[in-house]
């Protein structure tokens, strides 16, 4: 069924039982509450199943085709699919592995995934930050907006295989610029080029989540990245208790 702003806390109390693994989730549930009070969520829908009264699967679909399922159990993920089969066409699955593994058989999609990506979930509180010399660490302005459209899209590019500047260029500069505007995106100068960027929108009680992680091919190898993350997380440390992180495990530099 579909959820309705009245079960916000019922949602939230069911993905707080793992909540690193739910930061992005709870992340849209607060920005919700807090910019269209009377809708679950600001963008898209949230589906529970098989009842409100007793949540054991949600899945979270966006009007521009992303799909988001959690549940407790491989056998609910899989009824979660089936439901969607022929109602949905999905431009991304996004979650735990065998949770989105689950759901996409239950989709029965008559063709294979374009890209199929495993990552290892990292996390981070306060006390395990090692000190580092990272001061230089910036947020980004939007006079920075075009460097950090070009990186953003760069690494778009490489994990996705989809260049969002050729795509929509004007929809995608406008979600940079968005992502500015909230002081989300982080970023780390080497001479005049970009070393390293980050955002940070997925931000909750619980958390943050880091994503949209790149230093630019010709600077790797530097501890560019190193450097930046752990800026980037010391500052966040100041307002959240935990950081996490989804890695592509193929990425071993990562």
């Amino acid at each position: 069924m579909r959820l309705t702003a009245q079960y916000r806390a019922d949602v939230c109390d069911f993905l707080r039982m793992d909540a690193p693994a739910n930061i992005f989730l709870l992340s849209l549930l607060e920005h919700a509450q807090r910019s269209k009070p009377h809708s679950l969520m600001a963008d898209g829908e949230l589906f529970a199943f098989p009842s409100a009264k007793h949540i054991e699967g949600v899945v979270y679909v966006s009007r521009h085709g992303l799909m988001v399922p959690y549940s407790l159990n491989l056998e609910q993920a899989f009824g979660m699919g089936d439901f969607f089969r022929d109602r949905i066409a999905p431009r991304m699955v996004v979650g735990p592995r065998d949770i989105c593994d689950a759901f996409w058989k239950g989709l029965k999609m008559r063709q294979p995934a374009r890209i199929e990506r495993s990552h290892q979930l990292y996390t981070l509180q306060a006390n395990q930050l090692s000190p580092t010399d990272d001061s230089d660490v910036q947020m980004a302005t939007l006079s920075d907006l075009e460097r950090c459209c070009a990186v953003a899209a760069e690494m778009q590019l490489e994990e996705l295989g989809v260049d969002p500047m050729v795509v929509d260029p004007d929809r995608f500069r406008n979600r940079i610029g968005a992502l500015i505007e909230n002081q989300t995106i982080y970023f780390l100068e080497h001479g005049c080029q970009v070393g390293f960027q980050a955002s940070a929108d997925s931000r909750c009680l619980e958390g943050v989540q880091i994503q949209g992680v790149i230093t630019p091919k010709g600077l790797r190898g530097r501890g560019l990245a190193s450097r930046g993350l752990a800026g980037m997380c010391r500052i966040i440390f100041v307002s959240y208790p935990l950081i996490t992180l989804h890695v592509n495990e193929d990425n071993l530099g990562a």
